[in-house]
């Protein structure tokens, strides 16, 4: 998106998607919070995978509706976004980069398979 529109765009872009993030995760146990460059996390508690899911469907499918145009796209003409998530209990064996790498790592596979989708998954 900077690449097309610069800067100054990319970070209303960036804004934009934070919005959509704040008023989808409202729960007292949801936390969307911004990992650095252009990529975002969230915290769902207590939730069913199939409803994480979901919500990450929700996101994704609100930012496309957005209808911000993004003529640098090879996906849509429109900003759109990749969703990877992981669905675990954790325990205190977890660390964090752990959490971080399965999550990223259903993030690329949702970019592999052609963007502006989720991917969910259940394993570390």
């Amino acid at each position: 998106y900077n690449d097309t529109y610069g800067h100054l765009q990319g970070d209303q872009a960036l804004q934009a998607v934070a919005k959509v993030l704040k008023s989808t995760f409202q729960r007292p146990g949801d936390y969307p919070f911004r990992l650095g460059g252009e990529e975002f996390g969230v915290i769902i508690t207590d939730s069913e995978c199939k409803n994480s899911r979901a919500m990450g469907e929700k996101v994704r499918t609100n930012i496309e509706n957005l209808k911000m145009e993004h003529k640098g796209s090879k996906v849509a003409q429109v900003l759109t976004v990749s969703i990877g998530g992981i669905c675990i209990v954790p325990n205190a064996d977890m660390g964090d980069d752990a959490l971080i790498h399965a999550a990223d790592t259903n993030l690329y596979a949702a970019k592999e398979r052609g963007r502006n989708q989720v991917v969910f998954g259940n394993k570390l």
